[in-house]
């Protein structure tokens, strides 16, 4: 697309029959445009901002004989034959004065009746990028011909920008494609749709690196403007908390991201700023903790691998896992073929609110039409938006939820139906993106309740620890909070989560068999003391789990195939007893006579739990008594 066949003030064409003014540094602007809105003072292109030693005079020249037009309209307007209109003769370096006189134009009513007739344009800021110019122009051109019966006067495509201006005979054909059509389905086969749209609006999106104080958003948008100028002002958002690095911009010039589209990377505050153009943004929300952890490098192996699948194979989850698993041993060294999908993606995924934003380029026609990705077994949809989720706390017993829903602040934006409460947090969703900023602005506010002035905190969303619904697994315990603590049961008291945590004894068994495997092959002694902590805290947390399943009076049992709760039933109440080597024993009463003659005692000088696997093995049912020593606590 020639940069001189469009007006980047108004963004409309330099058509025939228009006064067009053209710079010494070759940019070209419809005269009227520039008399208008440019700033004379500075005798600078609007566009590029050079200086232009002429300017003044060329606007000066211009508005003269736009005073001149009344002078002339009055002389000629009683005379049919001799008529004229002086703001479309001026001349420049382009004479393009082809007005001609209309016979039938004799009112403004005349005016108004032909305005659905006179040519349009409108614009698609959404092409893909792996197709050529030519195949654009032809596919817009017969899908509008085909579908719609519309016939086009001149097709404008920038692949490349992801651009295209298409020029239509009348505005009656745009009302229809902008207002009702809003999309056309250009490539079906490929499930290519594109956006038809009144004005040229194109995103692009900036990733900052990701320190924890990234540059303050007006100075990367003023670097910005100064290394792409631009006559239309673009718009930067920063696109959500969670990701807060990343930073939208919404440009209205094609001139302006054909000086992006030439240097894709400038610095800020000794940051480098990447952008990202031509590509779709989609979010991953709430996605399952993983062993190993989740990563940017992990996800893309999820995608890459079932972007070949066919929709039953990534429905399956060993398949997803085996294939994602297989990509990843390969990460450091990955196939050609691969490593040029990678550069396709931008993938950020954020651990404290288990959700990632995923940057595609516009020419992964599979991965924009997919709806979901298998992750871990679970179907994870796409979304166009992340939900803009708070959680305010704290929420007192009693308090009634209306208070926060029916709160000023908030301007029923809550989706009341799926507000949740997880212990003292209450998480809701709020619908409007505005109100969502206001209180993570404010970050706090006040209720009437019992008579007083409650203060509630709101906080920006993150997966809740909810102890109830949380299993002892690795992200929750073995991996991560299990290492804060020494193998003693005495340092836990009544309220901590892990006696609310679900048992899941297929991931104990897990860990406790990684971690006799890995013993197996230590040499080193520090690996060794290290592996032998391990292997007390697992024990620790089965007699943790043990003491929480008495407490609740119920466990579930498991095996190969169903689950089954069992309950407890105490003849007596239980009572804890706790003594160290200072207590004494006293006989305050009659001791129970046991049911049995004889009890055998054999000692035996190998690990406990291999005992009691070789009993269960011989079809007993042993009970495991695990007592602490000072030494090795919870060494059995």
């Amino acid at each position: 697309m020639a940069e001189a066949e469009i007006c980047t003030i108004c963004q409309s064409l330099l058509r025939n029959g228009s006064d067009i003014l053209i710079t010494h540094c070759q940019h070209a602007f419809h005269a009227e445009c520039i008399a208008t809105n440019a700033d004379k003072c500075t005798n600078k292109c609007p566009n590029c901002r050079e200086a232009i030693q002429s300017f003044r005079d060329k606007l000066t020249g211009y508005e003269n004989e736009k005073d001149k037009l009344k002078e002339s309209l009055i002389s000629n307007e009683n005379d049919e034959d001799n008529w004229g209109c002086p703001l479309f003769t001026y001349k420049n370096s382009r004479n393009l004065n082809i007005l001609t006189k209309n016979e039938n134009l004799s009112s403004q009513t005349a005016i108004d009746d032909n305005e659905d007739s006179s040519p349009a344009i409108i614009y698609i800021p959404d092409l893909p990028a792996d197709k050529s110019d030519t195949d654009l122009e032809q596919a817009i051109r017969s899908r509008l011909q085909q579908l719609y019966d519309i016939q086009v006067s001149k097709v404008q495509c920038c692949s490349h920008l992801g651009v295209a201006v298409i020029h239509l005979h009348n505005h009656k054909n745009k009302t229809f494609l902008v207002d009702v059509l809003k999309s056309i389905s250009l490539f079906p086969n490929d499930h290519i749709n594109v956006t038809c749209a009144d004005k040229l609006e194109v995103t692009s999106y900036i990733v900052l690196d990701q320190n924890p104080t990234p540059p303050n958003i007006n100075i990367v948008a003023q670097q910005w403007i100064d290394l792409y100028p631009s006559p239309h002002r673009p718009q930067f958002q920063t696109l959500s908390i969670q990701f807060p690095n990343i930073i939208k911009v919404t440009s209205f010039s094609i001139e302006e991201l054909q000086a992006v589209t030439k240097y894709r990377v400038f610095q800020v505050e000794d940051q480098l700023a990447h952008i990202y153009t031509n590509v779709d943004c989609s979010y991953l929300e709430e996605l399952p903790y993983l062993q190993p952890k989740l990563d940017n490098n992990r996800l893309f192996c999820f995608i890459a691998t079932q972007l070949k699948m066919s929709d039953r194979a990534y429905a399956d989850k060993d398949t997803c896992q085996q294939q994602a698993d297989t990509l990843f041993q390969q990460i450091q060294s990955l196939p050609p073929a691969m490593k040029e999908l990678k550069l396709k993606f931008y993938i950020q995924y954020n651990e404290q609110s288990s959700n990632a934003l995923i940057l595609a380029s516009n020419s992964l026609h599979k991965w924009i039409s997919m709806k979901f990705i298998n992750i871990n077994g679970q179907l994870i949809f796409k979304s166009v938006n992340i939900a803009s989720k708070l959680i305010i706390k704290p929420i007192p017993t009693g308090f009634s939820h209306r208070l926060i829903f029916d709160h000023p602040l908030f301007k029923n934006s809550i989706k009341e139906d799926i507000a949740k409460l997880s212990g003292e947090c209450l998480v809701v969703e709020v619908n409007d993106k505005c109100v969502y900023d206001e209180c993570l602005k404010r970050r706090v506010f006040e209720v009437n309740f019992n008579g007083d002035r409650l203060p509630l905190r709101i906080l920006p969303y993150t997966t809740p620890d909810d102890p109830d619904n949380t299993e002892i697994n690795v992200q929750h315990w073995y991996g991560t909070k299990m290492f804060n603590f020494k193998p003693d049961i005495t340092q836990f008291d009544s309220h901590h989560p892990i006696f609310r945590y679900k048992w899941n004894s297929k991931i104990w068994l897990d860990q406790f068999m990684k971690n006799k495997t890995k013993s197996e092959g230590i040499r080193d002694e520090n690996e060794r003391r290290q592996n032998d902590f391990i292997q007390r805290m697992l024990r620790v947390t089965v007699m943790l789990n043990t003491m929480a399943a008495v407490r609740k009076h119920k466990f579930i049992l498991e095996d190969s195939s169903t689950k089954s709760e069992v309950l407890i039933e105490h003849d007596s109440p239980l009572v804890t007893i706790v003594y160290n080597h200072q207590s004494k024993l006293t006989k305050i009463g009659e001791t129970s006579t046991p049911p049995y003659s004889c009890t055998t005692v054999r000692v035996v000088n190998e690990d406990c739990i291999i005992s009691y696997n070789t009993l269960v093995s011989s079809g007993m049912k042993p009970v495991l008594l695990n007592m602490d020593n000072a030494k090795t606590p919870g060494g059995g």
